[in-house]
């Protein structure tokens, strides 16, 4: 579902906008990156790659960079699936963990 609308305000003009939508039910992951002492790493690349069974071949599906605020987010997920997480930050590889949503 797609909402959009469009405004265009005259001079002094204040705009108060309400949008509401249906309940989302689909998976996402959401994290903060951080360094040893905890202070958040912009730019992290995160990226998300899914898996038939652990130890398996994975394939990508998503990947992004972190905001100044250290944090990401990827999904949709699949309800079950497994993902493998991998997080580089200047081209090293910092972590690799595998997430299962269960059903």
């Amino acid at each position: 579902m797609t909402t959009q609308f469009y405004v265009r305000p005259g001079a002094g003009e204040r705009i108060t906008a309400e949008v509401c939508l249906e309940q989302d039910e689909r998976s996402a992951l959401y994290g903060t990156v951080r360094d040893g002492p905890g202070r958040p790493l912009p730019g992290a690349l995160v990226m998300l790659m899914e898996l038939a069974e652990p130890g398996g071949t994975p394939a990508f599906r998503a990947a992004t960079f972190t905001d100044e605020d250290g944090q990401y987010y990827l999904g949709p997920l699949a309800s079950g699936a497994l993902y493998r997480v991998k997080v580089f930050y200047q081209s090293v590889k910092i972590r690799e963990l595998e997430i299962v949503r269960e059903a």
